[in-house]
């Protein structure tokens, strides 16, 4: 089986599916379940990004390093948590747990976003050897998906190969899948935003509203002496 990193330069650049007929073609790899953090996100896609199929120049890119913490609590920020956040936010003592937490998974956060950086000063567009394919992604009911294609289906002539492989492998995807990528860096405001919040509300209630409701003997730390 012929990889498409073995294709000429100038042909990979176009590559795309002449026609498509499913019966004619080799589904590979496996399902997973996508996770919602950014971080286990974007590693998704970096592994697929380095099989031998999709690399660039041959150049692999470095996965972003992994944090328990954070893709356990991180599902807690999406917007149907949202009246846990103000709970969490009004709670004396509590807020200044939760602000920290938050401002630990944005740490962590920057930490990955430091290796993203570096990946992307190495490869500016990792999509090259991929094949832009939301119709047939749609078909097979994912984000990606790699196949064994007949050499036929493509554009360009097998004459124009080095080799005449009878297939070769090739990776289809669609715009959440490119977004898995290109959306990590806005996460940044995500967490930012959050950070914020929290430490917003928390200041309003140690400076004002505990004072307002009586609860001065509860928390002191800012009450009059």
């Amino acid at each position: 089986m012929e990889s498409i990193n073995s294709l000429d330069t100038s042909l990979t650049q176009d590559v795309s599916l002449q026609y498509f007929d499913p019966s004619q073609t080799t589904p590979r790899g496996k399902r997973i379940k996508i996770k919602s953090n950014p971080i286990f996100r974007n590693n998704y896609f970096l592994k697929c990004y380095n099989t031998s199929y999709n690399r660039v120049n041959g150049i692999k890119l470095k996965s972003l390093p992994r944090n328990r913490l954070y893709y356990f609590l991180f599902p807690t920020l999406s917007i149907k948590y949202i009246f846990l956040h103000f709970v969490l936010a009004f709670l004396p003592y509590v807020n200044i747990v939760w602000c920290c937490i938050l401002l630990i998974l944005w740490i962590i956060y920057e930490r990955a976003a430091w290796v993203y950086r570096k990946n992307r000063k190495k490869i500016r567009n990792p999509f090259i050897n991929m094949i832009y394919k939301p119709d047939l992604c749609k078909i097979y009911k994912c984000m990606n998906k790699f196949l064994e294609v007949p050499i036929g289906f493509l554009t360009f002539r097998a004459s124009e190969l080095h080799t005449t492989p009878d297939s070769i492998t090739i990776m289809i995807y669609n715009d959440n899948f490119k977004k898995m990528h290109t959306n990590f860096p806005y996460y940044r405001y995500f967490h930012i935003a959050h950070v914020f919040l929290c430490l917003s509300i928390s200041l309003l209630c140690y400076i004002w509203l505990y004072s307002a409701v009586g609860a001065d003997h509860i928390v002191p730390i800012f009450s009059q002496t």
